[in-house]
């Protein structure tokens, strides 16, 4: 008898864990399971992305100050040397520590995500033999091991993505150069999700798809209907370029 990898023995309990979801919440179909896990799963994780969007709105509005240490530590030239390097990043995580920032907990947020995202795709891929999901999809997508026939859930995906981008993007009318670009790329991201999505199963799809409508409603209060200012009462005192060389004259 041939044992199963530790891999098959996880997607086969998660199918079991669609499969009783769905029985026992809108109905039948693992469509609703999947549904149902997914609305559970995003709402564990919603105190984490609370607080991920917290810490980066905070590295945000520290970004004019982190560019003031950053010109202490620029040569004429425009450049930082290798030695002073290690110098300039203790400095930017001393006052990261100050502001009680940790830079890399948005990291663990997206891996826990990410994780969750491989653990249906696999399921989804596992499941292509199993009636149970070749036949229990909704509405037009009958088959959640396959593609989106009419690739509906792909689109609405990036629309959803679109809005989601819309809302977090701050809309202070004083932007520089890189950050412009930032919002350029950000918004050019749920396209290349939507066109990925093209190719994978309706269980994955149907998973982002429900995630991507959470995520509006999420960042919807989040931002106050995308109104929220960048700087927005979340209690962080930034020293501007110009203040930085005003106080540096005032000592003088």
């Amino acid at each position: 008898m041939r044992t199963k990898n530790p891999f098959q023995l996880i997607s086969a309990f998660f199918r079991e864990i669609i499969l009783f979801a769905g029985k026992y919440s809108f109905g039948k179909p693992p469509a609703h399971g999947i549904i149902l896990v997914t609305l559970v799963t995003r709402l564990a994780f919603l105190p984490f992305t609370i607080k991920s969007d917290h810490i980066t709105r905070k590295m945000k509005v520290l970004r004019p100050e982190i560019s003031v240490i950053g010109q202490k530590y620029r040569s004429a030239k425009g450049t930082i040397s290798a030695e002073l390097q290690p110098k300039m990043h203790r400095e930017i995580m001393e006052l990261y520590r100050q502001e009680n920032i940790n830079p890399s907990f948005g990291c663990w947020t997206v891996a826990l995500q990410a994780s969750f995202f491989l653990l249906i795709k696999y399921t989804m891929r596992s499941a292509k033999n199993d009636p149970r999901f070749t036949s229990g999809g909704i509405l037009w997508f009958r088959d959640l091991s396959k593609p989106d026939p009419y690739f509906v859930l792909p689109v609405l995906t990036t629309i959803l993505g679109l809005a989601t981008e819309w809302m977090q993007i701050p809309k202070d009318k004083e932007q520089d150069e890189q950050q412009r670009q930032i919002n350029f790329i950000r918004q050019l991201t749920p396209l290349t999700t939507g066109l990925s999505m093209l190719r994978l199963s309706a269980g994955e799809t149907l998973y982002m798809t429900v995630s991507a409508a959470f995520e509006v409603i999420q960042y919807y209060f989040l931002t106050k209907g995308g109104k929220l200012p960048l700087s927005s009462s979340i209690g962080v005192t930034v020293i501007t370029p110009l203040a930085a060389n005003e106080s540096s004259e005032e000592k003088l």
